[in-house]
């Protein structure tokens, strides 16, 4: 549970894996500070939850190794308890769908609520890989995008049972199908755009709603074919998305965050006064506390927030992404110009959107700066900008393609050893 927001993750899963696609309001009479959307959970996975939830607090609450061994032979509880999770409402549901068939799987087969748990890390960890893979087999990556996708903050969200791991890795694959399918002329009149394409960028979009600009991806290849089966395709996939995130906005509340307008109410406020969003922009990105979070937080800054990498590491690891993106930068004006320069606009305004995104259902009206941005929200932007501004070498020579994949591995490496060391410090594995 040590993951952002992990235990509203799980309990989502939990919640689609007994059947329940949409948040319910809470019971009549639940607190006032409880009184967010949520969903019925096993009683016993609440509890387990709540147990590592208490290792979160600063120095003085339960060691991780204790609170493990207390919890080891914990079972399902086969009785449902209310549980609020408010942040989960924006997101479609399909998107748990690795970790809610593990939690299903380990209560059907009277496993404990431990091994189920991590029956669910295992799940999600798995499609992470080989949506990986698939992506990578499609155009292989350079060190720019290698070193952004196994930083230690994607690697330490790789392996719990979150989004983000997930939705690194439907990016990967989105934009190397894309890259992919820019450079291949249509082979056949009237032919439409793949549906695992399609699926990824409906998964992608709504479950970050920042993502929003990589519709323009399918509408430029469909431009690209000149094709109505086409066409239509990335029509319905744009009022798909455009429904979801619609109904998810009218219909979601956070009682986590007091405000005195609604998510709606803000999004009309800041559409009729673009000068005040373009302010409250200017005075978040002014603040050098805040870009300076931004930075470390994009790098890795581990737990809820709590765990900052060393100094030092900090150093290293930006260094080698600049040497990474260095190496990879291409200087030649590729046949499929026009599509990196899209996936450049699309990184842009997807890092605008996350801005906007957290505006508007996260900052009250009026507030000096944008709260809730995060590091890790702009990595997919990057990626976005490593495939589109990076090389993968398939022109050099062999010396140099060989280096080129060694540095990928050692920014791997380094990412990995990184975040070993951080967590054992941090939560003291052993007794």
């Amino acid at each position: 549970m040590q993951s952002p927001d992990e235990n509203a993750h799980l309990m989502r899963a939990e919640m689609l894996s007994h059947g329940q696609w949409l948040l319910q309001p809470p019971p009549v009479g639940t607190p006032v500070e409880l009184a967010s959307p949520g969903g019925e959970v096993d009683a016993g996975l609440a509890q387990y939850s709540h147990a590592f939830m208490e290792t979160i607090a600063p120095p003085g609450g339960p060691a991780p190794a204790a609170v493990r061994e207390k919890t080891a032979h914990w079972n399902w509880a086969h009785a449902t308890v209310f549980y609020p999770a408010p942040g989960t409402g924006y997101y479609f549901p399909l998107i748990y769908a690795p970790q809610a068939l593990a939690l299903w799987l380990g209560r059907t087969l009277g496993w404990s609520v431990p091994d189920s748990y991590q029956l669910a890390r295992s799940c999600a960890l798995l499609v992470v890989c080989l949506l990986t893979t698939m992506a990578w087999r499609h155009i292989p990556p350079n060190p720019a995008v290698i070193a952004v996708a196994t930083l230690p903050m994607g690697l330490f969200q790789a392996v719990s049972p979150t989004l983000d791991g997930i939705t690194t890795a439907l990016a990967l694959l989105a934009i190397s199908q894309f890259i992919a399918h820019a450079r291949t002329p249509s082979s056949q009149p009237g032919q439409s755009l793949p549906w695992g394409f399609l699926a990824c960028i409906f998964l992608l979009v709504t479950s970050r709603t920042h993502l929003l600009p990589l519709l323009l991806l399918p509408v430029f290849l469909a431009w690209k074919r000149q094709s109505a089966a086409a066409w239509a395709a990335t029509a319905l996939l744009v009022a798909a998305c455009l429904a979801w995130l619609g109904f998810a906005m009218a219909s979601t509340t956070d009682g986590r965050v007091v405000r005195e307008h609604s998510t709606t109410e803000i999004v009309l406020l800041y559409a009729g006064h673009p000068a005040e969003f373009l302010a409250l922009l200017g005075r978040t990105l002014g603040n050098h506390e805040l870009v300076r979070f931004y930075g470390q937080s994009f790098i890795g800054i581990l737990g809820w927030l709590d765990t900052p990498l060393k100094s030092a590491r900090y150093e290293i690891l930006s260094a080698g992404l600049l040497l990474a993106a260095s190496l990879s930068f291409l200087w030649r004006r590729p046949a499929d110009a026009a599509a990196r320069w899209l996936l450049c606009a699309v990184a842009l305004a997807s890092c605008l959107l996350v801005f906007v995104a957290l505006a508007v259902t996260w900052t009250p009206y009026a507030a000096p700066a944008i709260a809730g941005v995060q590091g890790r929200y702009f990595v997919v932007p990057a990626l976005l900008l490593g495939y589109a501004l990076g090389d993968t070498a398939p022109h050099r020579p062999a010396w140099q393609r060989w280096g080129l994949r060694g540095l990928g591995a050692g920014m791997v490496l380094v990412s990995l050893a990184v975040l070993v060391e951080t967590l054992v410090q941090r939560y003291a594995f052993w007794p």
